[in-house]
């Protein structure tokens, strides 16, 4: 964590993270979607209640905070000066999940003792509490101890090398939109994401190949014009694919799963 960040509680300017999100047409939800923070988060640092911060006081990685700050680095506003390369590689703090054995927390901690120490920590309840959230590091999905970068690369590889049928692409309006067909529980749920220019569909949630290209066509124009205006664009693409009362229908659906992510 950069030092600013301890510090400096004015260093984080709410109202220029605000007018960014704004810029870029980019609803509270969909930066949800995007980065994994709490939309009431994002509400509390654009207001002042809070300041974010990319990791706790034990050094692990607030993963929701930690990607809402990369995306205004990468709209131009990075007020930490944070690395987040070597933020990616730093261990994830995770949500509770399942309590850790007796056994593996009696054992954590006498490894701990003996690495640092001959007598017995003062404050065991902190050591156990370290303990806790390692462990739930560990028992979380794959998707929590890596970035967001990292495991769709990974994601990429292992989707083609199970099937190859799960690269597809599709021309519209001159531009060539490859995707890539996953499980929604691979995305957290979601619909769709993008990694720079690769674009991955749940295929569970959106079975039929029109449905494909429409969240396909999504991804790409979101990260650049926000999620509404994404929204109203594809409305085009299903007029032109002839699935304009079908989508509605489809769509619906989706945003009302969306809510409850």
């Amino acid at each position: 964590m950069e030092e600013s960040e301890r510090t400096n509680k004015g260093a984080f300017d709410r109202v220029i993270a605000l007018q960014i999100r704004r810029k870029y047409g980019m609803t509270q939800r969909r930066l949800k979607e995007i980065t994994g923070i709490n939309e009431s988060t994002i509400s509390h640092y654009e207001n002042g209640h809070s300041i974010p911060r990319a990791q706790d006081p034990y050094g692990f990685v607030n993963r929701g905070t930690a990607g809402y700050l990369k995306w205004l680095s990468d709209h131009g506003y990075n007020p930490y000066n944070l690395d987040f390369e070597s933020l990616s590689s730093l261990p994830v703090k995770a949500s509770p999940e399942s309590k850790p054995k007796k056994d593996e927390e009696r054992h954590l901690v006498q490894a701990k003792m003996l690495a640092g120490r001959e007598e017995r920590p003062e404050n065991l309840d902190e050591i156990l509490g370290h303990v806790r959230e390692l462990r739930r590091v560990v028992s979380e999905h794959p998707i929590v101890l890596k970035s967001d970068a990292n495991y769709l690369r990974e994601l990429y590889t292992e989707q083609i090398n199970r099937r190859r049928d799960n690269l597809r692409f599709f021309m519209y309006e001159g531009e060539r939109i490859p995707f890539v067909l996953v499980n929604s529980r691979d995305l957290r749920g979601f619909t769709g994401r993008v990694l720079h220019n690769l674009y991955f569909v749940a295929e569970d949630l959106a079975p039929e190949e029109w449905q494909q290209k429409i969240v396909a066509y999504h991804e790409s124009l979101c990260a650049i014009k926000g999620h509404e205006v994404a929204k109203e664009m594809e409305i085009k693409l299903a007029k032109k694919l002839k699935v304009k009362k079908k989508y509605e229908l489809w769509r619906k659906k989706i945003d009302e799963m969306s809510e409850d992510l």
